[in-house]
C-alpha cells in the first residue's frame, strides 16, 4: 500500500506480479492500495491494480451472523436500478482510457459491461454523468 500511495510503480508491479501481493488487502483505516493510488493521483498504478482486483462472491460454506435490527432503525433500500453483485459474473478486464477500467461480464446469462469506479477528487462529476448516460441506454427497469 505504501508503494501505491507514493507512486512507486515498479515496486507495485513487482509486489503484485512476483510476490503475489493481495490487491484487495485493506488496512486498519479501510484503505486499499488502489484507493491510496486514486487519492494521490497515481493513475498508472490504479489501472495496473484494477486488473488484479478480485470480486468476492460468497459461497455456501461461509457463515453469516444474523442479528435483529432495532425497530427504530433506518433501512436503506436499494434504488430500482441497483444490480446485486451476486447476479454478475466478471469475464475479462478491458483496458480503457478512463480511471477505473471496465470488465466484460455476464448478468443473468446476458452479455454486459461493468464499469469500475475508482474515486478521486475530479471523478465524481464524470461518474454521475456516466451513470446517467448508461442508465438511459438499455437498462431493465
Amino acid at each position: 500500500m505504501t508503494a501505491a500511495q507514493y507512486g512507486n510503480t515498479d515496486v507495485v508491479q513487482y509486489l503484485v506480479t512476483q510476490c503475489r501481493a493481495n490487491v484487495n488487502a485493506v488496512n486498519a483505516g479501510g484503505y486499499t492500495a488502489i484507493r491510496f493510488a486514486a487519492e494521490h493521483g497515481h493513475k498508472v498504478i490504479q489501472r495496473f491494480l484494477t486488473r488484479f482486483l478480485i470480486v468476492h462472491q460468497a459461497d455456501d460454506l461461509e457463515t453469516v451472523t444474523v442479528r435483529p435490527v432495532p425497530s427504530d432503525a433506518t433501512v436503506n433500500k436499494a434504488p430500482s436500478w441497483f444490480i446485486h453483485p451476486s447476479e454478475i459474473s466478471l469475464v475479462s478486464f478491458v483496458e480503457t482510457g478512463n480511471i477505473g477500467g471496465e470488465y466484460k461480464a455476464k448478468w443473468l446469462d446476458a452479455d454486459a459491461a461493468v464499469k469500475l469506479f475508482v474515486p478521486d477528487a475530479s471523478s465524481h462529476v464524470t461518474f454521475e454523468h456516466e451513470v446517467h448516460f448508461w442508465h438511459r441506454l438499455r437498462h431493465p427497469m
